[in-house]
């Protein structure tokens, strides 16, 4: 049995970061021309993406855990086959219930992804981790906002569904890599200076939920916002899809530039610190997005809303990490993931439903208060830190 190169897999997981974070953020893209098509309401829309994001909620935990006891490469690789298989038949779907059950087939291969991709790195992970962090993060943003700026071209030529074929195949090629190659990594140990590094007694778990209150409130937030961003801007700035997806675009480019830098500044400062800032401005930029303004306007607070809301993904992976304890990695960012997306899973229909009711700009504005809390609770959390360190 060969022993991995650490560069290799750290960069194959980079590269299937990216593909994998396309099948999380395809449907957002072209989610007002799917309304179109099938004659939904908000609600309907909403409730879409929130069934997507319950199955992989589900299946995180599932696949996480397993990843501790089997070969982590090859269940990422069978899941973007799942992926793949699953989107692109969605595309040649003219049926919604078709397409909605060939939509949560994809959703499971997607759900390999996090937990288990997130266990390879955090393992390899043994110094400058926020540089490896932040490096893995940057490849997931850099293919979105790739994604985002193509389907702006492609939307003016081609119908959403030859987006979902040409995108939703990118997991064929990326399972190729995982699957067939020579070396092998296996079940990981957990060793003592791992143990050590953890906070390992019954403090870990009381400050791990509160961290996963911190973040499901904040990405309960985001992940509406996002997931209605191109019908926001479609119906209420009233452009057109195809420059919707390039103002969308900006978000994951603000995302990408900035993730890098907060991922070598976890290294040299706090990560908590850095995570604090990123949490208090997220209210106040959702606030500003559902205020009136130009589309040039809305560009650039899109991209200061990258920044705010994904920059700082390095240092939320490190605290994770840390207050993940001593149990199987796998199983942990498993848990992790499916709390995170059984919680925020939930927000793209209660989002959809009170856009019926108020509007989407007014439900922009409304969906800015769990951020808000969350910023005291990060508060909170980082206190009893301090406490349990001393």
């Amino acid at each position: 049995m060969k022993t991995p190169n650490l560069k290799l897999l750290r960069f194959k997981c980079a590269i299937g970061h990216g593909i994998n974070d396309i099948y999380w953020f395809l449907l957002p893209s072209i989610l007002p021309l799917i309304i179109d098509r099938f004659g939904l309401r908000y609600r309907s829309g909403g409730l879409v993406l929130t069934a997507y994001l319950m199955v992989i909620a589900l299946f995180s935990t599932i696949l996480g855990k397993w990843s501790d006891s089997v070969d982590r490469q090859r269940i990422l690789g069978f899941g973007f086959i799942l992926s793949a298989i699953g989107m692109t038949l969605a595309g040649i779907m003219d049926s919604m219930a078709a397409f909605v059950v060939l939509l949560l087939v994809a959703a499971v291969g997607t759900s390999s992804f996090h937990p288990v991709g997130l266990a390879l790195i955090d393992e390899t992970a043994h110094s400058r981790r926020g540089a490896v962090f932040g490096f893995f993060e940057f490849w997931g943003f850099l293919a979105v906002c790739v994604m985002f700026f193509l389907n702006s071209i492609l939307l003016k030529k081609f119908e959403w569904q030859i987006i979902i074929l040409l995108m939703g195949s990118s997991g064929f090629f990326m399972a190729l890599p995982f699957l067939f190659r020579k070396e092998h990594h296996g079940p990981h140990q957990i060793n003592k200076q791992e143990i050590s590094a953890s906070i390992k007694d019954e403090d870990s778990a009381q400050l791990l939920i509160l961290f996963l209150v911190t973040i499901t409130l904040r990405f309960f937030s985001i992940t509406a916002v996002i997931n209605f961003m191109t019908t926001f801007l479609v119906h209420e700035i009233e452009v057109t899809p195809g420059v919707a997806n390039l103002m969308t675009g900006f978000v994951f480019l603000g995302g990408m530039l900035f993730t890098p830098l907060f991922g070598v500044l976890s290294d040299r400062f706090k990560p908590m610190n850095l995570f604090l800032i990123t949490t208090g401005l997220c209210a106040p930029a959702m606030v500003l997005l559902s205020l009136p303004s130009k589309a040039w306007i809305i560009t650039i607070l899109l991209f200061h809303a990258g920044i705010i809301f994904y920059g700082s993904s390095p240092p939320m992976d490190m605290l994770l990490s840390r207050l993940s304890g001593s149990i199987g990695k796998g199983q942990a960012f498993g848990y992790i993931m499916s709390v995170f997306a059984v919680i925020t899973a939930l927000s793209p229909a209660l989002f959809g439903m009170l856009a019926d009711q108020v509007g989407l700009r007014i439900a922009f504005a409304l969906f800015a208060i769990p951020p808000f809390v969350s910023f005291f609770v990060l508060l909170y959390t980082d206190r009893r830190m301090g406490q349990v360190n001393r």
